[in-house]
């Protein structure tokens, strides 16, 4: 599978693949017959949407949506992938003889561009600050700090959950190098629980940082800058 630099399918190669598809589809179809194409490659196809929808659940309920969609388009892609051979094979055709021809060639147009839509639109997605962003926040409990975790752990908020949280929820995302996102959040820190109580609590007021690097799942560096 071609990646860009972050690890993320390439937008761009995954909308080459499918005009060459498009392209070569007809083409092969006059030299080995349309349903023996046809069927391999909605198979293939719907194997591949399945893959993507499957990816797509680790992105929130966004890509929850979009997964499910996914699956659901693939799966019927491959049924009738397994149509069309049948029909290439023996002639006859076990969805267009129960559905009619018409309605069987209406559904699968409908969901070849359904299936075109969703990959494009899943893909788009999980490149997205919105998609990165739930995605962080649906493995958070997975993440751990990077090789410079010791400057860290001498900050008392460094384990604070609910912080980090709320940071990458509401937070800026500005990218970095190597698909590492920074997510920016004014805020403030109440320095200990004894202040608090004491109602006159010691508080350091500034900017979050918390970069995440989610093809690693690490935090890069987690501070309140005054």
């Amino acid at each position: 599978m071609f990646c860009d630099p972050s690890e993320n399918f390439e937008i761009s190669t995954f909308l080459i693949g499918l005009a060459v598809g498009w392209a070569v589809t007809p083409i092969a179809s006059n030299l080995f017959g349309a349903h023996l194409v046809g069927g391999i490659s909605s198979t293939v196809g719907g194997i591949q949407t399945i893959g993507l929808g499957i990816s797509l659940l680790a992105y929130g309920p966004v890509g929850w949506v979009l997964g499910g969609i996914a699956i659901a388009s693939g799966a019927l892609s491959i049924a009738f992938g397994t149509a069309e051979l049948q029909e290439y094979f023996s002639g006859n055709n076990w969805m267009k003889d129960k559905m009619g021809n018409g309605f069987y060639n209406g559904l699968m147009i409908g969901n070849s561009i359904l299936s075109a839509a969703v990959s494009i639109g899943g893909v788009k997605y999980m490149q997205s600050i919105h998609g990165q962003r739930a995605y962080a926040l649906q493995h958070f409990s997975k993440y751990k700090y990077g090789n410079s975790a010791g400057a860290h752990l001498d900050r008392p908020y460094y384990d604070s959950i609910l912080a980090q949280k709320q940071i990458i929820k509401y937070g800026k995302a500005v990218r970095g190098n190597n698909g590492a996102i920074t997510f920016y959040a004014d805020g403030d820190w109440f320095m200990d629980l004894q202040h608090i109580i004491s109602q006159s609590p010691r508080v350091v007021s500034g900017t979050w940082e918390l970069t995440v690097i989610n093809k690693l799942r690490i935090f890069g560096h987690f501070l309140l800058r005054p």
